[in-house]
């Protein structure tokens, strides 16, 4: 009896520790099934403290922050990389979401690299096996380029109000210049206009750039290898220079744009809509910068409304041209009538 009744138990433990052995070998499958899902889902998965530490974070959120391993970020609060001016709305979602709420939260970053970046993360609430809340759990997608979009559409529907209402030609060019920086850090925007002979710039707007600068560009002859501008408005196409510095179209300029903190310089002409040009867009960096494809996208999208500012204002020039040389016409043939012998007028 002791035999099998022994026999019957050692069974009993194999087979218990056989089930054990496979419902652990399930449970390392399934737990690596649902870590090559988190590897691989291209939106950003994090769990974060009641104190916004973070407890982990996908690859593709570690992209986001701009950190090379979780190890660099693992229990490091996450509220310094957001902008100040969105900090309190995330850490207000986060203290609603360990309460047991939920909400989505729109914020701008700046990564541990510098890049910055519009994020929405969609948050609810971790619970552990008991019930109790343990982390925020966040779902985060990148809408930079949707922010962007909303920006850009937003800040050129204002300044064309602001064209269609007749304000003053260097009014909507610094609008324009400075839609460009907002969008673009870094970047300093000129635009610079072609005289009525064709042949020299005048200055339009420099928001950011030093005065000084803008006024020793002003009037500058434009030709072949005469910095960026004046070679785009000769050439009639881009010109990039990625280093002042060292670049030969910056010979006669060199000085004053170093002097002035300027490394890198790319000029676009604008063009009217015969094709005639009519100044320049320019973006300077105080860093060497060579533009990749994306930064050349940006600037053309400002191309069309700052050809529209400024064929705008020379239309409205040439029509009280029009009406100052009627008015002069008429007011002749008035001096004529007034002045002609009595029997002057007209024979059918």
């Amino acid at each position: 009896m002791r035999d099998d009744c022994t026999d019957r138990l050692v069974r009993g433990l194999e087979e218990r520790v056989l089930q054990l052995e496979q419902d652990n070998l399930a449970l390392e499958v399934s737990h690596a099934h649902l870590r090559a899902i988190l590897d691989n889902e291209p939106e950003c998965v994090k769990l974060l403290t009641a104190d916004g530490a973070l407890l982990e974070m996908n690859p593709a959120g570690l992209r986001m922050i701009e950190a090379d391993s979780l190890a660099q970020v693992h229990n490091q609060c996450l509220y310094p990389l957001i902008v100040e001016q969105h900090r309190e709305a995330f850490r207000a979602l986060n203290e609603r979401v360990l309460d047991g709420g939920s909400g989505v939260v729109e914020f701008e970053i700046i990564g541990l690299k510098g890049g910055r970046r519009w994020l929405e993360t969609h948050a609810s609430p971790l619970r552990g096996a008991s019930g109790a809340i343990t982390a925020m759990l966040g779902i985060t997608r990148d809408v930079s380029e949707r922010k962007r979009t909303e920006q850009m559409d937003a800040g050129q529907h204002a300044i064309l109000v602001g064209i269609a209402s007749q304000r003053p030609l260097p009014e909507s060019l610094e609008r324009i210049a400075r839609l460009h920086e907002e969008l673009n850090p870094d970047a300093l925007c000129s635009v610079l206009l072609l005289d009525d002979d064709g042949t020299h710039v005048l200055h339009g707007a420099g928001p950011s750039l030093p005065a000084g600068y803008n006024e020793a560009m002003h009037g500058q002859q434009i030709g072949d290898e005469r910095g960026s501008c004046g070679t785009a408005a000769w050439r009639r196409e881009r010109v990039v220079v990625a280093d002042i510095a060292t670049h030969p179209y910056w010979d006669n300029y060199r000085d004053v744009a170093l002097a002035h903190g300027l490394r890198a310089c790319w000029s676009t002409p604008v063009f009217g809509n015969n094709g005639e040009v009519l100044g320049t867009f320019a973006v300077y960096y105080r860093t060497m910068r060579e533009p990749d494809a994306e930064a050349l996208a940006n600037i053309d999208k400002l191309l069309p409304v700052t050809a529209i500012a400024i064929e705008s204002k020379r239309g409205q020039q040439s029509l009280v041209l029009s009406q100052a040389r009627l008015a002069q016409q008429l007011l002749e043939l008035e001096q004529l009538y007034s002045t002609a012998p009595v029997g002057l007028g007209l024979l059918d």
